[in-house]
């Protein structure tokens, strides 16, 4: 099958239809991105042109290739530690802050609300445990919950399987405490240890549902390098609804490319891209 491209009609219909059910902005500039990416579909679907595959989507039998379609338009970049001052911030003072004022036995919930494959959840775990064991909180628990649009994404976040190069990342101290090595070193791939991989529960979430099926009140809500996709309308909807789910005095991380300015929400800024709720 020869290269083929999308028509400017039918490229709108899918811009239209991503943005009004999952909220993610695809502009004219990445119609040469959905192209490649969709194209390897057409192969697999024995589909001749994006029309066939469009019709196909929308149609009853196409329902699963919903899930198929949203995994290929997404974008997962991501890092471990990734603007590690947050996750020193978390440390020094939210944590620190939370110890003071809780009764012992209390649950510490943290939830990161754009998962991709892991990588952020699993630096929150590692933070969480390395202050239980320096503070000494031994009786301290804690829960992280991860949500993302992307069924592909998440399933590779439960193995927490990741290659060598990301480990650069990771403190060295954390590599030896928190990473297994594979026996097989051909295949230079790590995994993160059971203990963490407990403490993470991951869960399918689009941003553009009324409610989100977050059970807990959370004390910190990671929501970091997501808004990007959105427009600055959806993107303070999005932010009502998921502060919803905040404790009062808890707190919101954002991105650093991220900023909610004139947001009309019941948050004070701490610093550039940390807010507590009133």
């Amino acid at each position: 099958m020869e290269t083929v491209k999308i028509n400017l009609k039918t490229f709108d219909i899918l811009s239209r239809y991503v943005e009004s059910h999952f909220g993610i902005q695809l502009p004219l500039h990445k119609k040469s991105m959905v192209e490649s990416r969709l194209y390897k579909r057409l192969n697999a679907l024995n589909l001749d042109n994006y029309e066939d595959y469009l019709h196909y989507l929308f149609s009853p039998s196409g329902k699963e290739e919903l899930f198929q379609f949203v995994n290929i338009i997404s974008t997962h970049k991501t890092d471990f530690f990734r603007e590690a001052d947050h996750f020193d911030f978390l440390k020094k003072i939210i944590l620190k802050k939370w110890t003071f004022n809780q009764i012992h036995g209390n649950l510490f919930r943290v939830w990161s609300a754009g998962a991709s494959t892991g990588e952020e959840v699993y630096s929150l775990a590692m933070t969480v445990e390395e202050f239980i064991k320096k503070e000494k909180q031994t009786n301290m628990n804690y829960h992280i919950i991860g949500t993302d649009v992307s069924t592909e994404v998440l399933a590779m976040a439960k193995k927490a399987i990741y290659s060598f190069d990301s480990v650069k990342d990771i403190p060295v101290d954390y590599q030896q405490k928190y990473i297994l090595k594979s026996k097989d070193k051909k295949l230079e791939l790590i995994r993160i240890i059971p203990e963490l991989r407990a403490k993470v529960e991951l869960k399918y979430l689009n941003f553009m549902w009324d409610e989100y099926p977050i059970q807990s009140m959370m004390d910190v809500i990671f929501f970091r390098n997501v808004m990007i996709y959105f427009n600055r309308e959806t993107q303070e909807k999005i932010l009502e609804k998921i502060i919803k789910h905040l404790k009062k005095d808890g707190f919101l991380i954002i991105g650093h490319s991220e900023s909610i300015l004139n947001f009309k929400l019941p948050l004070k800024n701490i610093q550039a891209t940390i807010f507590q709720k009133e």
